[in-house]
């Protein structure tokens, strides 16, 4: 529950964008909090084989967002892989303006942050219920 609590109220604030979803491709919803649930192979469709994409002057994604879609206007998307036997994840960070994220910026700050994602997650997954 911190972990999703965390994703989903504090990281807007410390990363100053306006939202932040925590996404899983699995049919079963995770224990004890709340997480954006997607179809198998959704993360590849968005993103390819990219490990990242930044995208400037988006319509936001329903999917991702939710009801908060229709005021994102630029993403980050960040595979999360938290190891064999775990759901492929999805750090989709949304801002209400146009150029926030562009194509051309460096990602390596988002890359350690899904890395630390990655390692909390699969030690929520496998946590006791």
């Amino acid at each position: 529950e911190d972990l999703c609590r965390v994703v989903s109220e504090d990281f807007p604030e410390l990363l100053d964008v306006d939202s932040v979803a925590l996404c899983l491709e699995t049919e079963i919803p995770p224990p004890g909090g709340p997480a954006t649930i997607l179809m198998h192979g959704y993360v590849g469709h968005l993103l390819g084989r990219r490990r990242a994409l930044l995208r400037e002057n988006v319509k936001g994604d329903p999917i991702l967002f939710g009801e908060a879609a229709a005021s994102v206007r630029s993403d980050a998307l960040v595979r999360l892989e938290p190891g064999e036997g775990y759901p492929t994840g999805l750090l989709a960070l949304g801002s209400r303006y146009p150029d926030a994220f562009h194509a051309n910026q460096g990602a390596d700050l988002l890359m350690f942050l899904a890395q630390v994602l990655e390692w909390s997650l699969g030690r929520w997954l496998t946590a006791p219920g």
